[in-house]
Order: C-alpha cells, then structure tokens, then sequence
C-alpha cells in the first residue's frame, strides 16, 4: 500500500527542474501524495505545475510565516523545501512551529542559517575550523598593496552589488552606494559550487563539486561535475564547521591559480543548479524525503557521474490568463 507523503515548496519560482525530480522521487519510494507550490507571483512558471498552487504575500510580509503554518495544516503537509535566501531566517527561527503543525522544514538551524546569511561570520566560522576562505579586510586595514579587491553585500545573494575593487577611489565609491559590504581578497582560478548532503542527523553524506563554465543572472546555466577528492574534502570540512547543517546546502569555492580551495560563501538550501548534481546521481530530493520519513538515506557514492555536462536552455509553460493562480 502506497504511503501518504505530501511536499510543499515554498517560493518555488523556476524551479521546474527540481520540481520533477521530487516527482521521480515519489515514484520511486512509492509514495501517494502531492507537490503543493507556493509563491507570491501567480507567474511563478513552476508553480503552474505543482499539484496545488497556493500565492502567499512576500517572505517580508508580517502575514507570511503565519499563511505558510496554516497551509502546512490545512494541507497535511509532511515536509517543507525552503527554496529562497530571504525565507531562511525566518523559517529557521521557527522550527517548532513547523513540527506544531505536522510537517518537517527541510533546513538547518537557526544559527547556521545566521552564520550563513552574514558573509563575515561565515568566514569567521570556516577560519576558526580550519576551512581556507577569503580575507576579510576592514578599511583602514587596506594598503594600495591589497588591490584589487573584492566587494560584496554582507547579506547579498544572487551575485548581486558584487564589485571588483581596483583602487581607494572605487572603494569609497562602492561603500557610500553598498552601505553594507565587506571587503576580501580578490580570488582568481576555476569556481566550484559544491552540492552537500547532510543527514537530518547533521552528519555529511555527499558532496558534488561542480565547476561553474557559465553564470547568468548569479544562476549556473553550464557546469561540469568534478570528483576532485580535495573539493569533496573541502565540502566536508564546511558542513562539520557549521554544527547544525540538516539537509542540503550549497558552498561557493574558488580553486586558485596558485592551488588554494577556498570556501567564499555557503547558502544552506538546495542550490539553483542542484539538478546536475541530482543527473548525476546524488538523489537530493529522495534522500531528503527518506529522512523525513525517518528513514537511513540510500546514499551510493559509486553511482556518482563524473565529468557530467549541465548545458541549460529556456523552456516555457504555457496557461491561460483566467486559470493563473489567484
């Protein structure tokens, strides 16, 4: 007999991609249930295909988080993916309210999320490990010997306001229009997403290092895996650094021109171009609902691709005006 399983995703955006591969999951494990989707734009392309599509207000709403408990319960939802940064610290601070209401929050704990969210606690936590990460530099630290340098918003995501440094000019340019930034060292060499999977247990299970060939709009479009024993060690040591990781999360690294791998920043959610990793082999979505359900994980790092190419192209959902979401 088929067991009941309902998923929500929330802030599903574009995420068709990893929304299918949560259905594969369903069949695979057998289970009977549906794929709620949430957003707060009825254009969300991946929530026309979701078996229910609920619009919620912002994740800066005040109304939100209590919206988001009341469809948990009011659909019998059994687990939560959070797909979106700004929904992190929110959720996270509410874990409680969640297991409340009956369903699972896929993500790690609050001061995890904390540390993540904040660029210059993450590096403080990865340095005190013993993880390599970017320099750190306040400004009256900075000679004309450190440019270039690197700036971004202390709790940026997508790429967004980051700025190459070349002199003090463009330091002071950037502070006055990026109030909120820190400084580092400018690192060159390949760049590296790094999938890892933790039990819900917060013990790490999995990594797949994948080399991003081509970003657009701070989203991987070309990617490669690569079973490189140091980047997967690397993961590793991030996720024990970080006491706390449950479930997927994802670590930005560079590997230099000088052979450093240095971790530059973490997001601990499933990260946009996770479905290479899940082609791969590493089954993110199967492995997160067996621990939801309770379940050992059933990890197989032997079936794990390397050299795998991700090539990403536009695809589109076609629905009539009066059948959006309302």
């Amino acid at each position: 007999m088929s067991q009941k399983f309902n998923l929500l995703l929330s802030c599903v955006g574009r995420r068709v991609a990893l929304l299918n591969a949560f259905r594969r999951s369903f069949a695979r494990l057998g289970l009977d249930g549906r794929i709620i989707g949430t957003d707060s734009s009825p254009l969300s392309a991946a929530l026309q295909l979701c078996d229910r599509q609920i619009l919620l207000p912002s994740c800066r709403s005040e109304s939100y988080l209590p919206q988001l408990l009341d469809v948990c319960r009011r659909e019998k939802i059994d687990l939560v993916v959070p797909l979106i940064d700004t929904e992190l610290q929110l959720l996270a601070d509410h874990h409680a309210d969640f297991r409340a209401a009956g369903a699972t929050l896929c993500l790690s704990s609050p001061e995890v999320v904390a540390a993540c969210n904040d660029k210059r606690l993450t590096c403080r936590r990865l340095s005190a490990a013993g993880v390599d990460t970017p320099r750190v530099f306040e400004d009256d630290e900075i000679t004309p010997a450190d440019f270039p340098l690197f700036l971004k918003p202390c709790s940026g995501s997508a790429a967004r306001d980051t700025h190459r440094i070349a002199d003090r000019a463009q330091l002071d340019f950037f502070r006055r229009e990026i109030p909120d930034a820190i400084v580092q060292e400018l690192l060159d060499g390949r760049e590296y997403t790094l999938d890892i999977f933790n039990d819900f247990q917060g013990r790490p299970l999995c990594v797949v290092p994948r080399q991003r060939l081509e970003v657009r709009g701070g989203e991987v479009t070309k990617s490669i895996t690569v079973l490189d024993p140091d980047l997967i060690r690397l993961g590793l040591d991030t996720a024990r650094a970080l006491p706390g990781c449950f479930g997927p999360i994802t670590a930005q690294c560079f590997h230099t021109t000088s052979g450093r791998r240095a971790v530059i920043e973490i997001n601990p959610r499933l990260g946009g171009g996770v479905p290479l990793a899940i082609e791969a082999g590493a089954d993110f979505p199967t492995w997160t609902i067996e621990c939801a359900l309770g379940r050992t994980p059933s990890v197989d790092l032997s079936r794990i691709k390397d050299r795998l190419v991700m090539l990403r192209y536009d695809e589109a959902v076609f629905v009539q005006e009066e059948n959006l979401p309302k």
